[in-house]
């Protein structure tokens, strides 16, 4: 699942708490693993990092 942020600075953890919420609404009848994944311009933060919640982060200099 991606969760894509378009910020003029590296995204914080409060989007932990936007993730959980739309995981919760995914359907997963099969239990199959998620792997949460983070698209963001300047990637995250020190903060986000730590809390290793993403499996990858991706920043746009990774993707160009």
């Amino acid at each position: 699942v991606c969760e894509i942020k378009y910020t003029e600075a590296a995204v914080g953890t409060e989007v932990i708490n936007e993730m959980d919420r739309k995981l919760e609404l995914l359907l997963n009848p099969k239990k199959k693993s998620i792997q949460r994944i983070l698209i963001a311009p300047f990637g995250a933060t020190k903060a986000l990092d730590e809390r290793h919640y993403f499996d990858r982060i991706i920043t746009l200099k990774e993707i160009f």
